[in-house]
C-alpha cells in the first residue's frame, strides 16, 4: 500500500526515474488523472519568499489528457507535503480529543460555515483535514490513530458488570465471584439473575448496608470503582430537604488509600429507577422509540441536546441510556412500542369509551354471543 501511495513525485525538490537506463526527470512538474474521465492536472511549485523550503506543490492547472505532448512525470497520491501535514495534525492531537470514531462521524456532517472558520481549534477542522489527507496516504492510517485509539478509555468491567455475565451463563454470584455451582456460603447475599446483581449495595443514603450476617452499615456514603483504574468514587448526599433521598455528590480517591469500610454503592440506585419511571410517563416518550435512542448514543452534538431541545428525543435519549446502562434489568418492554398492554386494561379501556368486552375482544354494541361473559363495567 505505502509503494502504491509513494509511487511517483513526492516533492517538487525529487526526481524521477522513468528507467535504469535514462536520466531521472526532475519533479518541478507532475502530472495525474482527474476523476473526470480525461481531463488531468498539472502540479507545480512557484517559489517565493515563504515558501523556499516548501515540499509541495503549490499550482495546479487542468488540461485535457490528449493534449500532453512532452512526457510529464506523475504525481505521487500521498506527498511529502501531505505526510508533513498529518505529522503535524497528528502531534497536535496527542491527548486524543479527536478519535477516529469521530472523524467517522464528521464525514456525514453537512455544515453551513467551514468549522475552520468557526472553531479552528476544534475537532470538526481536524477531521476536514484528516479525511482529506489520509485517503491520501492510507499506508499512515494504523499509525496515525494507533496512539489516539491506544488512549481512549475502555472501562474495565464493574463487579456488577461481572456479577451479570456470571448470573446469564448460568452461574451464581456471590463474595464477588462467580460460583458454578449454588453459592457456597449460605449467610452471605447470592445473586442469580440480573436484576439482583444492578441493585446490590447502597440504593439510597437512607438505606442500611448488612456487612455480615450480624452487622449493618449507614448507607449516608458508598463506594464504587472510579472511571480510571486504581481509582475509587466515594458518594454522598449533600443533605438538603430535595436531594437527600439520593447521591449527587462524589469524590475520587486512590482505592489503595481508603481507610476503614465503605459500603460499595449498587449500580442500579433507587433514583435510577425512579427517573426512569418519570421519564417513561413523559410526553416525550410516545414519539423517542428505541431505535432512535440506540442511533443517538453514537450521535456527536456541539451543544448539549438538553440545552437546545429539553423536549426532544436527543435529550430524553441521553438521559435514557444512561440510566438503563445503570439499571439494564429494566430494558424489556422500557420504550412505548415494546410495551404489551394486559388484557384486563384492555377490558377497561374498552368499556369506558362506552363498549363491551367479549372473549378477548371489545365490541361497539352489546356483546354478541348471549351465554358467553360479556363485561360492560371495569370491575367487571
Amino acid at each position: 500500500a505505502e509503494c502504491c501511495a509513494t509511487g511517483g513525485c513526492r516533492s517538487p525538490k525529487e526526481q524521477h526515474w522513468i528507467s535504469y537506463g535514462l536520466d531521472p526527470i526532475p519533479c518541478t512538474t507532475c502530472c495525474e488523472e482527474t476523476k473526470q474521465n480525461g481531463i488531468c492536472v498539472e502540479r507545480s511549485f512557484i517559489s517565493n519568499d515563504k515558501d523556499m523550503t516548501s515540499n509541495g506543490y503549490n499550482v495546479e492547472k487542468s488540461y485535457n489528457c490528449d493534449d500532453k505532448e512532452e512526457f510529464c512525470p506523475p504525481c505521487a497520491a500521498c506527498t511529502t507535503s501531505d505526510e508533513d501535514a498529518l505529522k503535524l495534525l497528528h502531534d497536535k492531537n496527542r491527548d486524543g480529543q479527536c478519535s477516529e470514531q469521530r472523524c467517522e462521524y464528521e464525514k456525514e456532517v453537512n455544515y453551513v460555515q467551514n468549522p475552520c472558520n468557526g472553531d479552528p481549534n476544534g475537532c470538526g477542522c481536524f477531521c476536514q483535514q484528516v479525511n482529506i489527507l489520509l485517503p491520501s496516504c492510507p499506508h499512515l492510517k494504523e499509525e496515525f490513530w494507533k496512539e489516539t485509539n491506544d488512549d481512549e478509555m475502555i472501562s474495565p468491567p464493574s463487579k456488577a458488570d461481572k456479577c451479570a455475565k456470571c448470573v446469564k451463563e448460568g452461574g451464581y454470584w456471590t463474595a464477588d465471584q462467580c460460583e458454578k455451582e449454588y453459592c457456597p456460603i449460605a449467610d452471605a447475599s447470592c445473586c442469580e439473575n440480573v436484576e439482583c446483581c444492578m441493585k446490590s449495595g447502597c440504593r439510597s443514603p437512607s438505606d442500611s448496608y448488612w456487612a455480615s450476617y450480624f452487622e449493618s452499615v449507614s448507607c449516608e456514603t458508598c463506594c464504587t470503582e472510579g472511571d480510571e483504574e486504581g481509582y475509587c468514587l466515594k458518594r454522598s448526599s449533600d443533605g438538603s430537604e430535595k436531594e437527600k433521598s439520593y447521591y449527587n455528590q462524589g469524590e475520587e480517591y486512590s482505592c489503595d488509600e481508603h481507610d476503614g469500610f465503605c459500603p460499595p454503592c449498587a449500580q442500579c440506585t433507587d433514583h435510577d429507577e425512579d427517573e426512569l419511571n418519570k421519564l417513561s410517563d413523559d410526553s416525550s416518550s410516545g414519539k423517542c422509540t428505541a431505535s432512535i435512542c440506540e442511533e443517538e448514543k453514537s450521535r456527536r452534538y456541539v451543544m448539549n441536546p438538553c440545552d437546545s431541545d429539553p423536549f426532544g428525543c436527543g435529550c430524553w435519549c441521553q438521559k435514557v441510556n444512561l440510566l438503563l446502562e445503570h439499571c439494564p434489568h429494566t430494558r424489556d418492554g422500557y420504550f412505548p412500542e415494546e410495551r404489551h398492554t394486559p388484557p384486563a386494561d384492555q377490558c377497561i379501556n374498552c368499556v369506558k369509551t362506552g363498549g363491551s368486552w367479549q372473549e378477548g375482544q371489545c365490541e361497539k354494541e352489546n356483546c354478541p354471543i348471549m351465554d358467553v361473559g360479556c363485561c360492560t363495567t371495569p370491575e367487571c
